[in-house]
């Protein structure tokens, strides 16, 4: 592996971006990025556990767990990060996922 100049390049982007972001949910979210970083892992947990949003909701985190899953699971046991077929497996369902989230709450 070798550095390039692209990666590092791309790298501080993803990090502006990411900041910029941090810092809009400081003036948007009651307890900021952090607070907001610390309730995630319970209310994606939450959220696959619990019918309490709806049916809709609760098969949509499961879409994104899957995906994200899958994802994992194929690239470890692979032994590769880089694979398109395993990309347009997971990108369907995440964004299915995602979009169904988005709908069931649009809709409340």
């Amino acid at each position: 592996m070798a550095f390039v100049m692209d990666d590092m390049l791309f790298g501080l982007v993803g990090l502006v971006i990411i900041g910029l972001g941090a810092r809009g949910m400081n003036t948007t979210h009651e307890s900021g990025f952090v607070g907001w970083l610390s309730g995630l892992p319970k209310c994606v947990v939450g959220s696959l556990f619990s019918s309490e949003g709806g049916s809709n909701k609760l098969i949509s985190s499961w879409l994104v767990a899957l995906g994200v899953i899958f994802y994992l699971i194929w690239s470890i046991m692979e032994n590769t990060w880089v694979d398109p077929g395993v990309y347009s497996v997971a990108v369907v369902l995440v964004s299915f996922g995602v979009g169904m989230g988005l709908l069931e709450s649009s809709t409340n």
